[in-house]
């Protein structure tokens, strides 16, 4: 599989919806592939209380 490019240096156009629990956000790349990030709104601390990604952060071009 090719690797992604990062697109930090650009600005990230993201799919955003909000729901009464949590934030979803998704960024489809060209060739078809996508991120997705689910996070929660309840926090314990400085950290959420859920928080799942799937796929390469186009910001860094890594896995979260």
């Amino acid at each position: 599989m090719k690797s992604l490019k990062s697109l930090s240096l650009e600005e990230i156009e993201y799919e955003i919806r909000e729901t009464p629990y949590g934030t979803f956000r998704r960024f489809v790349y060209e060739n078809g592939t996508s991120f997705e990030e689910y996070t929660s709104h309840y926090h314990i601390g400085s950290l959420p209380f859920y928080h799942r990604t799937k796929g390469k952060c186009p910001e860094t071009g890594r896995r979260k």
